[in-house]
């Protein structure tokens, strides 16, 4: 998998609004799509 393959991948997983992990192991390179869930938040004022 070439850089611009990975690249363009983790372009449309960002554009669906989660995040994107690139990990490399022994067999190769491997990209994780993780959802962001909000639990709880404080905007403040």
């Amino acid at each position: 998998m070439t850089d611009k393959e990975i690249g363009k991948t983790a372009r449309e997983i960002a554009e669906r609004g989660n995040t994107a992990k690139v990990k490399k192991n022994k067999d190769g390179i491997v990209i994780f799509e993780e959802k962001v869930k909000i639990v709880k938040s404080d905007k403040g004022q």
